[in-house]
């Protein structure tokens, strides 16, 4: 039976856009996490139609490991259309989405698969410190905040997409 007959019991799911240089490294990371809790598992990886070789590296890895899927969009929609791209291709038991850049450490996927296997439905992980630019940094609080005031639930300015 191949690899891709069996499902997956994690997936990871990675929007990618400007991070050519740390995808492989972000690849022996998450494989290097993962293993320790199954063997069993598919990283998606979805080109957001970065303008770099990103897409070039992702179908690589694709053919050099069975369990990487490559997405490739037509153009850039954004982070979380991406992130809705690769949810629709996961197939896991449990699904964690993260970051290509490594601002959310691989190593934390099995903290938090540890928490879900506790009876959590979802674990999201806090940041204590972001690596953004000024203006990022600015923009995600301002939205942060709004979304909180639309949907009357406080959010903490450190939860980020990271979790399972």
């Amino acid at each position: 039976m191949d690899q891709k007959s069996i499902k997956p019991y994690i997936s990871v799911v990675i929007p990618v856009y400007g991070c050519p240089d740390g995808l492989d490294e972000l690849y022996k990371r998450l494989v290097k996490s993962i293993e320790p809790i199954t063997t069993n598992f598919e990283l998606i990886l979805v080109n957001d139609a970065s303008p770099d070789r990103s897409w070039e590296i992702i179908q690589k890895l694709a053919l050099d490991d069975a369990r990487v899927l490559g997405v490739n969009l037509s153009r850039n929609f954004g982070q979380h259309p991406a992130i809705f791209a690769g949810l629709r291709h996961s197939s896991g038991d449990w699904v964690v989405v993260m970051d290509c850049d490594l601002q959310d450490p691989p190593e934390e996927i099995q903290n938090l698969h540890a928490k879900a296997l506790e009876g959590f439905e979802q674990v999201v992980a806090v940041r204590r410190s972001r690596q953004d630019s000024g203006l990022k940094k600015f923009f995600s609080k301002a939205f942060r905040r709004v979304l909180g005031y639309l949907s009357a639930v406080e959010i903490n300015q450190g939860t980020t997409n990271f979790g399972i």
